[in-house]
C-alpha cells in the first residue's frame, strides 16, 4: 500500500475517532480487525466492534479492557 493510501485510511481513522469523543463515546479497542475497508476505489472505512465501548461520563478507569495483545505492556502486570 503506498503512503497516500495510508494518509487516506488514517485520516479517515481519526476523523471518525474524533467524532466518537465530540459525541461522549469512547471505542477502547481500535486495532487492525476492527477497521473494514469499504470501498476498494476510494479506500473508504467503517470503524466496527464497539463492544468494549462507553460513554466517557461513564469511564471507570480502574477497569481494564481492549483486547490484551493489542495492550502496551507497561498496562498489563503480573497478579491482575
Amino acid at each position: 500500500m503506498d503512503e497516500n493510501s495510508v494518509k487516506l485510511i488514517m485520516r479517515q481513522l481519526l476523523k471518525g475517532l474524533h467524532h466518537c469523543h465530540t459525541q461522549g463515546i469512547l471505542h477502547r479497542d481500535i486495532k487492525l480487525e476492527n477497521i473494514l475497508i469499504k470501498s476498494k476505489t476510494n479506500l473508504e472505512i467503517r470503524i466496527i466492534d464497539f463492544g468494549f465501548g462507553i460513554e466517557q461520563s461513564k469511564i471507570n478507569e480502574k477497569v481494564l479492557c481492549g483486547t490484551p495483545q493489542y495492550l502496551a505492556p507497561e498496562i498489563v502486570t503480573l497478579g491482575h
